[in-house]
């Protein structure tokens, strides 16, 4: 292993990191260094490392470490992904592990958990570096801990008509109909305190009027900020000058759907479609545009729509589209200490 080192990369120096993100498989926005250090906010200790070999950046992770039943016990996390460059090795990955492993028990973990943020299949095709990473896992003594998260990929490398002919007929009527009504876009690439403002307002006034829970304004500041400083447009859709819908999308890697914010009040404008499809629509070409190959829906429950289940309708919107199912790889968590790992896990079952 002597042709290994790793290094500790800051966000002052982000330069090494961003090289190895920019060639590795499945670039997601939660790999990027300024989001995964935004953790540091929910009291986390964030720390980023690089392993080269040869001179060469080959993997990485944000190593993070919680303090969980009031700083009685300390969990070390891979929360945001192994990143992991496309010419990569098996072993690679294996001497990354080792060093988060070293340091969860430096740094007195009682349990260690792992999300490899990697697909497990793509439509129903198994990924071979899902393979890799968890008979890896498995062999340091990891087992699952969580099921699988599900999302949707649309393929921008086919052509509009051909995205379009995909989707169901209603979802392309919706569509064709609000490019015929006129909406104006605005786009912020930069950060913007009024402009996340304005985000922020539309996204509690959601959140309350469909009781789900949001994030504090601190964290949604600091994780707009984040996307936007490393690469994301903030789109702000108005139809006769009045904001009907905010959405954020990345713009790096694989392109992500990240938060929208439907203003209700579109309703009581004349002549006014509902813009949801739209808003989807306008997002992946617009990413087609920049060169990106891959738009991501942003989580689903699974792969078809079920008519019972409690997010049918955002299930459905998002499976109108019709893009390939993809089935993440589970979380994995492995006891650091026995008697404190064995009553973190019996507390969180």
């Amino acid at each position: 292993m002597s042709q290994y080192n790793i290094c500790k990369v800051s966000e002052e120096n982000a330069g090494k990191w961003n090289q190895l993100f920019e060639k590795a498989h499945f670039p997601f926005y939660t790999k990027s260094i300024y989001y995964a250090h935004v953790q540091k906010l929910n009291g986390r200790l964030v720390e980023t490392y690089v392993v080269e070999k040869k001179g060469v950046s080959v993997c990485g992770a944000h190593f993070t470490i919680k303090k969980s039943l009031r700083g009685f016990i300390k969990t070390a996390d891979l929360v945001s992904g192994i990143t992991i460059h496309k010419s990569a090795a098996k072993d690679d990955i294996r001497f990354l592990l080792e060093k988060f492993i070293m340091w969860a028990k430096k740094q007195g973990a009682a349990v260690l958990r792992i999300n490899p943020w990697i697909p497990l299949s793509i439509n129903d095709l198994q990924v071979k570096l899902s393979n890799d990473i968890h008979e890896l896992l498995t062999d340091y003594g990891f087992r699952h801990n969580n099921d699988h998260l599900h999302t949707y990929w649309i393929d921008l490398t086919k052509s509009e008509k051909e995205l379009l002919s995909a989707m169901k007929p209603q979802t392309r009527r919706k569509i064709r109909k609000a490019i015929k009504a006129g909406f104006e876009v605005e786009h912020i690439t930069k950060p913007e305190k009024s402009k996340i403002d304005l985000f922020w307002t539309a996204y509690q006034k959601l959140g309350h009027q469909k009781d789900f829970d949001t994030l504090s304004y601190d964290r949604f500041f600091a994780e707009v900020e984040a996307l936007l400083k490393t690469g994301a447009v903030l789109f702000f859709f108005k139809f006769n000058h009045t904001i009907v819908n905010t959405a954020l999308a990345t713009s790096f890697g694989i392109a992500s759907y990240y938060h929208g914010a439907l203003n209700a009040e579109y309703k009581n404008l004349e002549g006014c479609p509902s813009p949801g499809h739209f808003v989807q629509w306008y997002m992946m070409i617009y990413m087609k545009k920049m060169g990106l190959k891959t738009y991501d829906m942003a989580f689903c429950p699974g792969p078809e729509p079920i008519e019972n289940h409690p997010q049918y309708n955002m299930w459905r919107f998002k499976y109108s589209f019709r893009g390939q199912h993809v089935a993440f790889m589970p979380s994995y968590i492995k006891k650091g200490k026995m008697l404190l790992g064995s009553l973190f896990m019996w507390i969180k079952k």
